[in-house]
């Protein structure tokens, strides 16, 4: 028996991971003397080791009881049981079971620059070959694209699948507790405050096209800013988010009974102390049956650019006097497009333009010819 598993474990030193990771001269604690030997001649050196309580070889795999790891250059997998297999000198599936830490840069087939994921999940399966890693039961983590911002990785389950260069998708199912996504605020120098700060996206369901950089969020979708100037918290069905390259708020297309609340930046003071004395839009609520908002990134950060509400839109903005008194304009009709400005500098919406069309149109001011 004893001999039997020394035999295996050779087979094992032997063991080429080809593809995704190029891992050679794979060692286990019973048998790291032998390692240089077992390398090939025209393999570059890059170390795979792995290991446990108990190591179980067999002729096509191995698994790893109590405390169980793999480590390489690539890949750092640490959990209760992993097990592993291979075919032809390829390492064709690992799966771990149990308190799994995972921290990976997986390469996608055909070479190019990897996606870096750090998570932590109940259990995970990467399958080498098709460059899938499924990871399931409270995953909480991120993944980050080459070149561009940490995305969150959160939810029940979550399918990542690297096929090609430039061909990225992930898709989550939040379960009870649901997704995740969050932008943070475009740091264009150090003390600028991005106007729309962090977005924090929230829904059931998210699934992520790395190539178009989209992500969509389902159920109950959810987008709250903070730490900016300008906060806003939009609500609808289902969201479908763009980013540009550097990972910055492009585009955030809103499908279904779509509302959308927008604090806006307080008027600020005059050389001489006091404020503009014309009134000031503070505040305004927009309800539709869908919503296209435009982003643009400036000197000072991402601003709220265009904002077109269609189908049944009802809603009102704030306008605030130099006095501090306040008063509520609602109007209603088919579409209402906001327009901001000042997208192209400072996020200030005080100045906003409104258009609704449609039949028929209603405005309520509150404002009084005093005859």
């Amino acid at each position: 028996m004893f001999t039997n598993l020394k035999r295996r474990h050779r087979v094992l030193e032997t063991l080429i991971f080809s593809g995704a990771f190029c891992f050679v001269a794979v060692t286990t604690p019973m048998a790291r003397a032998q390692t240089a030997k077992a390398q090939t001649a025209n393999a570059p050196s890059v170390g795979f080791d792995f290991g446990g309580e108990k190591t179980t070889a067999r002729s096509n795999g191995a698994r790893l009881d109590g405390n169980a790891y793999i480590k390489s250059p690539q890949l750092d997998a640490r959990a209760d049981t992993i097990a592993f297999d291979f075919s032809n000198r390829q390492i064709t599936n690992v799966r771990a079971l149990g308190n799994v830490r995972l921290k990976m840069n997986l390469v996608p087939r055909g070479g190019g620059a990897p996606a870096r994921i750090e998570t932590t999940s109940a259990n995970a399966t990467l399958n080498p070959v098709t460059r899938t890693l499924v990871l399931s039961g409270k995953v909480d983590g991120f993944y980050q694209l080459p070149g561009g911002a940490r995305n969150t990785l959160k939810g029940d389950k979550a399918t990542i699948v690297y096929a090609a260069a430039g061909q990225f998708s992930a898709d989550v199912a939040g379960g009870q507790s649901g997704v995740q996504l969050t932008i943070p605020a475009a740091q264009t120098a150090p003390g600028v405050v991005s106007p729309i700060g962090t977005i924090t996206i929230s829904g059931k369901d998210l699934s992520v096209d790395g190539a178009k950089s989209v992500a969509v969020v389902t159920g109950n979708a959810r987008a709250v800013s903070s730490g900016g100037t300008t906060r806003f918290d939009i609500a609808a069905p289902s969201f479908s988010v763009t980013r540009d390259a550097t990972g910055a708020l492009t585009n955030l297309r809103a499908t279904g009974r779509t509302r959308l609340k927008i604090d806006l930046p307080q008027p600020a003071e005059s050389s001489t102390g006091s404020v503009n004395n014309s009134s000031r839009a503070t505040y305004f609520e927009i309800a539709a049956n869908s919503a296209n908002v435009d982003a643009k990134s400036g000197a000072t950060g991402t601003v709220l650019g265009t904002l077109t509400f269609d189908g049944e839109v009802s809603g009102f903005y704030r306008l605030q006097s130099a006095d501090g008194k306040s008063s509520d304009n609602r109007f209603t009709g088919d579409r209402a497009v906001v327009k901001n400005p000042a997208a192209t500098g400072a996020n200030d919406l005080s100045d906003f333009q409104i258009e609704v069309t449609g039949a028929p149109v209603n405005i309520q001011t509150p404002f009084d010819l005093g005859f």
